[in-house]
């Protein structure tokens, strides 16, 4: 049971789109092996820090907290309506359409943006809106896995620290350490299983950095099509996939309620 959990939850957070998108932006870089290995290095070491705080060191004070958010969620949930048996399948299916419509209104309104930039620059600029916090931040980390601090970070810093900050996700590592938690195997078995769950979320960083390894010109010429390719199409495949998304949990739902 513990295992077959952590590699469901392992193998589905080695596809998120965000982690997807790191890996784009470490190959552009000059030193993509190297910065793909920094990257791969501070996501183990967050994982075996985590591991270390929840499974041994603070084993008494976690599990009982992390069971208690576990029951006050369930709790949450039986008294809650939207979150509870087929509503919950709609709730998330109808997010998930809602979110599609916001990005394609953001787009539309970036688009006019641009256009009325390129009419008239001098007053145009005068209406672009600041961004916001969030905005300014992923900005950041970005500009700092595209070079432009490398003087003051190093090198391979940027990728490092991005590696650490973003490998243990709060909700799936939750998840996946109730499990791990909750099972009767060793304190041997429950850290090698959460190491394996990091692994996993990290296949992303895992493959081409291998590619890297054994075909550096190849693997480096494929990555360069991607990210052209994610350039292009990446706004209609993200959305795409919130449209099936959000009709799968409609329809699930809906035919869960008529049973």
């Amino acid at each position: 049971m513990m295992w077959a959990a952590v590699l469901y939850i392992g193998l589905v957070m080695a596809t998120d789109p965000i982690r997807m998108g790191l890996a784009l932006v470490l190959v552009t870089r000059r030193r993509p092996a190297l910065n793909l290995l920094a990257f791969w290095v501070g996501g183990i070491i967050a994982g075996v820090f985590v591991a270390t705080a929840a499974l041994v060191l603070a084993r008494d004070i976690a599990l009982p907290v992390i069971q208690a958010g576990v029951s006050g969620f369930e709790r949450l949930r039986s008294n809650v309506v939207i979150l509870s048996g087929g509503y919950l399948h709609i709730t998330l299916g109808v997010i998930a359409l809602l979110a599609v419509l916001v990005l394609s209104a953001r787009h539309r309104a970036r688009e006019k943006t641009l256009a009325e930039v390129g009419v008239g620059h001098a007053s145009a600029v005068a209406v672009l809106p600041r961004p916001n916090l969030i905005a300014r931040m992923g900005a950041r980390a970005h500009g700092m896995l595209n070079n432009q601090d490398v003087a003051k970070y190093g090198a391979v810093l940027p990728a490092f620290v991005v590696g650490l900050a973003s490998t243990a996700p709060p909700i799936e590592t939750v998840t996946s350490l109730t499990i791990i938690m909750a099972s009767k195997e060793s304190i041997v078995a429950q850290f090698s299983a959460f190491i394996v769950f990091i692994l996993l979320v990290l296949t992303v960083i895992e493959i081409p950095l291998l590619g890297y390894w054994v075909m550096p010109a190849r693997t480096h010429a494929l990555m360069t099509r991607v990210h052209g390719w994610v350039g292009v199409y990446g706004r209609k495949l993200t959305q795409g996939l919130l449209v099936v998304t959000g009709l799968v949990g409609v329809v699930q739902g809906l035919a869960s309620l008529l049973n």
